[in-house]
Parts: structure tokens; C-alpha cells; sequence
């Protein structure tokens, strides 16, 4: 985007304290929101954790989120002290004997850091007064929430500066505000910051029902807008149609290695599917990462490498994949990849979307998912228009045959989803950046 000189800038920061290494879903998100924006604001900087290393080169600057020394070091005791090693836990609850007046004291604290950092990301920028500065927070829970409201009561500063906040909240409230905050003050927090005028503070969601139930909750309309789930470039452009292999199958379970995703049920799935699907062989290919802290994960590591040195002949060959990888890696699973099973079983889920799940539709690839879960949703209405997308399994037993009714219709999956992928297109034609600039002013 040009700029005329001496004109207000429109900047765009990225600014995303979960981005802390390739692992999840953080950095394919965040940097397809960034090539898109390049379009639309003049400049478009990610903010990731100080201890976030990029996969390779990357168009778009990357500056750590700087914390103050004495922070961070009471950051690694407290993590020290009250590990939080259960992937499947639910986003920000706190970990296990944690008494609720530390609760409250260590959220305040945390909150007042990241406030700090925000306006240490603000001094490193060469922006001018007049200029538009938009800061984008594309995973809004509680603590996100509470640093961007201490920002506002602590740095009187900003006034006068056109600065405006979009925070994505991608979990419903209760998850969102993880029993650290009660409904009524949480409420509170909503309705204050939603009447900001500068810093003006917008909220945004990806899920129809999770905003819902915020409207529900805060009585306010003119919030709480539907963003699309981006996919990079690289998903966006993706050959939609591979020819059926014809000598074997590969399922695959992607994406970060986490008890919430059903990491911890794979002893028990992976022997469950037979060693063919007709006269395809059946291949497994698992994502892992060694370098997990969660015993249970560790656990399941374990049993993958026995499993995997085995030679099981009545059963799949299993294939690990190690990550975290740098997205032309993880791409190039996702594209050989026959079948995407998620048996994913955080009740998160429930509402939350799934980035895995749109760029397998994005690689016509189709997929397993639970029942009740937003994926399911998703495949149930493709359904309604005679589109068959995916397969919904009541448990985790049934995945293997759901594989298999997919696996024998392959074709017409593929040929369904790019059908699918082409409304998906037309019906989020607008992607962040331009809905970002177009936001309305909240309205309560």
C-alpha cells in the first residue's frame, strides 16, 4: 500500500504474547493475517514472545514482546513453582493448588506486565501522531483482556493518538475468563472497555455461537463482529485435487500434540484401524514433539516409538512426523495427507473453530471430527446442501470406519469440498485486514 509523504500512516501490529514457537496454530495465523494486511495498511509489524526463533524467512518484521528483567524472572519462578504441564487443560485455568488470592494478585500482575510491554512495542515503532495505529490480539482470553484494560487506566498518554485495539476472543466466556474472574465482573470488564472512546477497543470472534454468547452476556450488539478463519497463502493457493493413491491410504493426526486434541487416545486408536482399506495399505502419520513437558504426552510418545519399531502385519504402518515444523513442512503433510482425523475432546471445542480443520478443506482434504464439536457443525450444514465435506464420529471407536466410508468415495469428498471451498471464498471475500479498517464503533 502507498503513502503519500506526510499523509497519517495506517499501521497494523500483530501482537501475539501465545506466538512462542512454531508448535499450534499461532504462527500460520498470524502470518497469513500479515501478508493479507500488507495490502491494505502501510505497515505491519508481529509482536511474539521473546523466546519465539521464525522457521526460515519471512516478509514481515518480527520484534519481541519485551518484558522488564525483574518480570520475567518472577514469570519462570511462579512457572516453576506451579507447572503448567496438562495440555489438556482448558486455555488459562490455573494450574493445580494454586490459592485464589495468589490468583487474583498474579493475574493483576501479569496484566500490569503486559500493559508495559504494549507500550514498550509502541515506542519501537516510527509512527507519527497523526498516524492510525491498530493492534490486532488475535487470541483475546482473560489475561490478554486485563493487560489491554490496565493499559488503558495506567497510560493517559495515549490520548489523543488514534490508536484502536481488536481483541479476537476464540473461547466462550467461561472459558475465556477460566474461573479467575466471576461472571458479573467479567461482564463489567466487557461493558467498560467496550465504551472507550480512546483507546477505542473493538471485539471481535471466528465463531458464530461464541458470539452469541457474549452479546448474551454483555447486552452489547454493536460488538463481538464475525471474523473468517485465515489460512496463508500458501492453503489459499493449495492444488485442490490430488490423485487418489492407489497402493495406500495415509490418515493423518496433525497439529500440536495436545491431550485437549485427543493425543491421549492414540494407544488406544491407532490399533484399531486394520492393515488395509481394501487392498490400500493403511499408513498413520502422527505429529509429535519431543520436547513436551505433559507427562501424558511423553507417555504417548513412548508407546508411538514402540509401536512404530514394531512389525505389527495385521496392523497400519505408523509414520511420525517430528515437529514442530516451518509451515512449507507442515504443508506438505497436510497435502499428502488422504484423510484428517481430529478427535479432538476439550469441551473448547464445542464452539471454538479449528484452523487444522479449514486448511484441510483448503487442501480438499477431508476430514474426521467429533460430534458436537464446531467442525461438526460446519459438516452437518455442507450436508443440508447435498455437500459431503467430512464424516462426524460419535467416539473415538468410530473413527476408523468413518476413514474408511471416506477413503471409498475419496473423489467425491475431494470434488464436494472444492464446491464447499468455493462458497467458503465468495461468503468471506472480505479477510481481517479490510474488516479491521471497517469495524463500526461499538455500540452498547
Amino acid at each position: 500500500m502507498s503513502v503519500v509523504e506526510g499523509s497519517p500512516k495506517a499501521w497494523l501490529l500483530i501482537f501475539d504474547p501465545t506466538l512462542r514457537s512454531l508448535e499450534g496454530h499461532s504462527y500460520n495465523y498470524d502470518l497469513a493475517v500479515a501478508s493479507e494486511a500488507k495490502g491494505r495498511f502501510d505497515a505491519v509489524v508481529i509482536f511474539a514472545d521473546e523466546a519465539f526463533k521464525p522457521g526460515g524467512e519471512v516478509d514481515v518484521p518480527i520484534k519481541a514482546i519485551v518484558e522488564a528483567r525483574w518480570f520475567k524472572g518472577l514469570r519462570s519462578a511462579v512457572g516453576r513453582a506451579f507447572p503448567r504441564n496438562d495440555s489438556g487443560a482448558l486455555p488459562n485455568l490455573p494450574a493445580a493448588g494454586v490459592p485464589g488470592p495468589f490468583q487474583y494478585f498474579w493475574k493483576e500482575l501479569r496484566a500490569r506486565g503486559l500493559a508495559r510491554s504494549i507500550v514498550r512495542a509502541l515506542a519501537l515503532l516510527e509512527a507519527e501522531p497523526q498516524d492510525r495505529i491498530h493492534i490486532f490480539v488475535q487470541r483475546a482470553d482473560l489475561f490478554e483482556i486485563a493487560g489491554v484494560d490496565a493499559f488503558c487506566r495506567r497510560n493517559t498518554w495515549v490520548t489523543g493518538r488514534h490508536l484502536t485495539f481488536h481483541l479476537l476472543l476464540r473461547h466462550d466466556p467461561d472459558i475465556t475468563r477460566a474461573r479467575q474472574e466471576s461472571p458479573a465482573a467479567f461482564r463489567a470488564r466487557l461493558r467498560r472497555l467496550s465504551a472507550r472512546e480512546n483507546p477505542e477497543i473493538r471485539f471481535h470472534t471466528d465463531s458464530e455461537p461464541i458470539a452469541r454468547s457474549y452479546r448474551q452476556l454483555t447486552g452489547i450488539h454493536g460488538q463481538f463482529s464475525l471474523m473468517p478463519v485465515p489460512v496463508c497463502a500458501m492453503a489459499a493457493a493449495a492444488h485442490t485435487q490430488r490423485p487418489k493413491t492407489k497402493n495406500f491410504v495415509r490418515i493423518s493426526v496433525l497439529g500440536a500434540p495436545r491431550i485437549e486434541k485427543g493425543f491421549g487416545l492414540l494407544d488406544k486408536l491407532i490399533p484399531l484401524f486394520p492393515g488395509k482399506f481394501g487392498a490400500a495399505r493403511v499408513h498413520v502419520a502422527v505429529q509429535i514433539n519431543r520436547r513436551v513437558a505433559d507427562r501424558n504426552v511423553v507417555r504417548v510418545n513412548r508407546w508411538l516409538d514402540a509401536y512404530a519399531a514394531s512389525s505389527l502385519g495385521d496392523g497400519p504402518v505408523l509414520e511420525l512426523l517430528d515437529g514442530p515444523a516451518p509451515e512449507d513442512i507442515y504443508f506438505s503433510w497436510l497435502s499428502g495427507t488422504d484423510v484428517l482425523i481430529a478427535p479432538y475432546v476439550s469441551q473448547k471445542y464445542i464452539r471454538s473453530t479449528s484452523g487444522i480443520f479449514v486448511e484441510a478443506l483448503h487442501f480438499c482434504v477431508p476430514s474426521v471430527v467429533m460430534r458436537g464439536t464446531w467442525a461438526a457443525g460446519l459438516i452437518a450444514e455442507a450436508a443440508q446442501q447435498g455437500l459431503s465435506i467430512g464424516e462426524v464420529a460419535d467416539g473415538v471407536a468410530a473413527i476408523p470406519e468413518r476413514s474408511r466410508a471416506i477413503w471409498t468415495q475419496l473423489s467425491r469428498y475431494k470434488a464436494d469440498i472444492e464446491a464447499y471451498v468455493h462458497d467458503w471464498k465468495q461468503k468471506y471475500s472480505l479477510g481481517i485486514a479490510e474488516l479491521l479498517l471497517a469495524a463500526p464503533r461499538s455500540a452498547s
